[in-house]
């Protein structure tokens, strides 16, 4: 989606895992917005641009809502 920037970064937690993170968010920084974090067992590159293309498929209302997707 136009609208939308896409980056990536590894979040620590507790016990010091670190999970890798695709975030889209929109392109407009004059507001705040919120997120929707999804997390699965499968790594971010399967599927790679179809898998985010059918991911925002499925979450149009948020996105065009202004939701945040990790």
């Amino acid at each position: 989606m136009e609208r939308l920037s896409k980056t990536e970064a590894y979040i620590t937690m507790r016990d010091g895992v670190r999970l890798f993170t695709s975030f889209y968010v929109p392109k407009d920084t004059t507001q705040t917005y919120p997120i929707l974090l999804m997390r699965t067992p499968y790594n971010s590159e399967a599927g790679g641009e179809d898998r985010f293309n059918f991911f925002v498929g499925i979450f149009a209302n948020l996105v065009e809502a202004g939701y945040i997707l990790a």
